[in-house]
């Protein structure tokens, strides 16, 4: 059995923030030529200053990519900004945006997400979504109150035996009929690269269960306000009252 705990009200941030990474993913699909659209796509004025690095998956024929599976949503371009920490990846169907620690919070993560979409329905103006993602990969520390994984607001057991080892546990579960969540609960022997004093790492992938075909703007915006909420319910469940209670800003 795994089991998860209530928790009280959520609260808007934490002092010591866990998240080292957040990521909004979009795949679709277009009626458009694949590298023309990650031409217009990388040429955006949103980031005209990011350092542009072509990704070995771009190497390979589009006409290869295109027709497997596993390739066709694997990105072929990253634009990168130094400081702060922020990526964006470009594909012929799909694009992301990654915000690397220290997290902003999410009214500028936000605004970030929105010029990504806004850039998006610029340049293909009907996208076919296939597949929309909001991640969070956190790292807890004992700065969040928590020295090992099983300090975390959880428990496993099997039989009548709690177990306390060394842990990497994935779960799913449905918060609401167009969101879907995959967390993955783990021990730091289990994640690469390593990050000095880490405890636990906590990844939470809320995503689309099902196509959404041709969506506006704002009902991708509305979706992503829904899987935040979410996601926070999700994450802020698994850390003790009192660790929050501590860490919580006023």
């Amino acid at each position: 059995m795994i089991q998860a705990h209530a928790m009280a009200p959520l609260p808007k941030k934490l002092k010591h923030d866990a998240i080292v990474e957040a990521v909004l993913e979009i795949r679709f699909q277009h009626r458009s030529v694949g590298e023309v659209i990650v031409g217009k796509l990388a040429a955006a004025e949103s980031w005209s200053d990011y350092q542009p690095i072509r990704l070995p998956v771009g190497e390979l024929p589009s006409s290869i990519r295109e027709q497997d599976p596993g390739l066709k949503f694997q990105p072929t371009i990253q634009l990168q900004r130094p400081a702060p920490g922020e990526l964006v990846k470009i594909g012929s169907n799909v694009m992301s945006l990654h915000v690397l620690a220290p997290y902003p919070g999410w009214n500028d993560f936000k605004q970030r997400l929105e010029a990504l979409i806004d850039e998006l329905f610029a340049v293909v103006s009907e996208p076919y979504v296939e597949r929309v993602g909001l991640r969070y990969v956190n790292a807890i520390t004992p700065a969040h109150g928590i020295t090992e994984i099983t300090g975390l607001n959880f428990s496993i057991d099997i039989g009548d035996v709690a177990l306390r080892d060394e842990m990497s546990l994935v779960t799913r579960s449905s918060p609401q009929p167009t969101i879907r969540a995959q967390m993955m609960l783990a021990s730091p022997t289990f994640v690469e690269p390593a990050i000095p004093g880490a405890t636990a790492f906590v990844d939470i992938d809320m995503f689309t269960p099902n196509k959404l075909g041709q969506v506006s703007r704002e009902d991708l915006l509305k979706w992503l306000e829904e899987a935040h909420i979410e996601e926070k319910s999700i994450f802020f469940a698994l850390l003790p009252e009192a660790a929050i209670e501590r860490l919580k800003e006023d």
